[in-house]
Parts: structure tokens; sequence; C-alpha cells
């Protein structure tokens, strides 16, 4: 996944936690399944693949990212959309460096590719069609807070019932740490050096639940000039633009939190606050840049305060 990970845990004599090794051959199963960047990987066949007519194999974990991804881009509008492959590769977010960032005219086109309605999963046998043979799924959105949760899973079934586990900044946490506290997550400033330290903006306690942050301050290219983030929005094709700087989303679970911190970005601020509300089991933390550039902080009713204390 190009990244790190982390789990800490608190075990009981009578516990069997997961070994490191169970914990990385479940990583390196979910990557052979929805990596776009390793070619031999479930999806990258899928999307390399142009008969519209063929029912494409996949596994456990395609199709439960599948249908949560359905679940979601159909919640948010297509808000939260697993089918921009062909325009993440395009503005270079993808695994291949494009020569030049598309113009309007290309942006036109492969945004009539990008459309999560030309996949079709199909339950037995497990396999996907795909109805336009250009189009491509990217994960990118979803697949680390899975990850995050199919880890959880594991010290779940081992009977470990106090964990954190963190892919990436992808979070979920179980009962308390070892000294009895609560496990406190640190919500990062917006700094768009990707070398510089981490500037924590506010921590919050998690307890029986994820948290996922989404950001457009780091990962840039720059169009025309001016440096955009690699947050698309699926409505436009281009680059998601508005006032935020990053969405916390706090949920039951790392899946459902890392989509619809991703949705929230494409939605700016105020369309964001107001879909939050409206579903009881999120919750947000919202970083934006005002009018003189400064920056501000708005929350959702139900996200928690910061925390009392930090350790």
């Amino acid at each position: 996944m190009g990244t790190t990970y982390r789990v800490t845990y608190v075990a009981k004599t009578s516990d069997t936690p997961p070994s490191q090794q169970a914990v990385e051959d479940l990583l390196h199963e979910i990557n052979a399944s929805v990596s776009n960047y390793i070619e031999t990987s479930l999806l990258s066949q899928l999307n390399a693949a142009r008969d519209t007519s063929a029912l494409h194999p996949v596994d456990r974990h395609f199709a439960a990212i599948f249908r949560r991804s359905r679940e979601i881009y159909d919640d948010t509008g297509g808000a939260f959309n697993p089918a921009l492959g062909p325009l993440i590769d395009a503005w270079g977010f993808g695994p291949k460096q494009p020569q030049a960032l598309p113009d309007e005219s290309t942006v036109r086109t492969l945004l009539k590719l990008s459309s999560f309605d030309a996949f079709d999963l199909q339950e037995s046998p497990a396999g996907v069609r795909k109805g336009i043979a250009e189009s491509q799924l990217d994960f990118g959105g979803i697949a680390k807070g899975y990850a995050v949760d199919k880890i959880a899973d594991l010290l779940n079934d081992s009977g470990v019932q106090d964990y954190l586990v963190e892919i990436a900044g992808e979070v979920r946490a179980r009962g308390k740490r070892a000294d009895g506290g609560t496990w406190q997550v640190g919500i990062e400033r917006p700094a768009e050096d990707a070398l510089a330290l981490p500037n924590i903006q506010i921590v919050v306690d998690l307890e029986n639940a994820a948290v996922s942050t989404s950001g457009n301050y780091r990962n840039l290219q720059e169009d025309a000039g001016r440096k955009v983030g690699h947050i698309l929005n699926p409505r436009t094709g281009y680059p998601a633009m508005s006032s935020l700087l990053s969405a916390t989303v706090m949920a039951p679970n790392a899946t459902t939190a890392d989509a619809y911190a991703t949705a929230l970005m494409v939605m700016g601020l105020d369309e964001a606050l107001k879909f939050v509300e409206s579903h009881t089991e999120l919750s947000a933390y919202f970083i934006a840049m005002d009018s003189a550039g400064g920056i501000v902080e708005k929350r959702s009713s139900r996200f928690p305060k910061d925390s009392p204390s930090r350790h």
C-alpha cells in the first residue's frame, strides 16, 4: 500500500493474538486483490480488460469493498465514486505519471468513462462485468480503511478486546490502553510540505470507533500555475476546489470513515455539514480556510470535544 501500519493491543494471558506475519499476509492478500499499483492484482486485470461481456473473477475482499462502495456511492449521490481511474491517472495521481495534465476536452471525454454504474457485481460465482471497455476502478478512497477493519477482525477473532489499528492515518480502536486510559488520536493541522513534522490541531478520544482524515494539502499537482489536490470531484472531473482543507470522519468502522471522508471533501464545507448531521452514525471535524487565508475549524454536533489530556 506504499505506506506504514501499526497495531497496538493489550492481551490477556488467555488470548492468542495474531502474529505480525498473519497481519502482513492479510495485507498482501488485500493488495493482491485491489491494488492498482500491482499489475497482477484482480483490480488491475479488470481495468486492463476490454471485453464487456466477460465476467472477471473477484475474491471476498474485492466483493466486500465493491458492495460497500456502491452503498456509499448511492448515499452520497456520487460524491464518493471509485470509478475515477481514468481521471486519476490523467491528473497524475495514479501509478503512472502523464506527460501533461488533461485539457478541458480530455476531462470531458474521461468523465464519460468514469461511471461506477458501468460496473456490475455478480455474487455467485463472484465476478464483475464492465459495461464500458475503458472504464477503470480505483479503491484508493476506501481500501486502507477496509484493511484496518480486517486487521481488527483478526484481533476480535483471537479474543483481544483492547487495541488500536492504524494504516496511513486510518484508525480503529476498541477498548482501553494498558493504563486504562482511552485511546487518543491526533488530527493534523494541514501543511503542504509532505516532509513537515506533524503539527497536531486537536486530539480526540477514540473508543469502539474509527476515524479517518481526508485532505487536499499534500498530494498535489500544478495546473496552470496553481496547485491542485488529489481528491477529484466526480461531478466535474477536476480536482475538488473549495475552502475545505481536510475532513475527519468518525464512524463505527474504518471502511465507512475512509470513504465518507473522501466524499465530504468533494461536497465542500456547507453541504458536508448538512450531510453529516443527517447521518446519525457519522460525526465530522473540518479544517477550512477563511476569506483572509486563515485557518478555521468546524465540527458536527456529534463530533467529540478535544481530549482534556494528551498522552
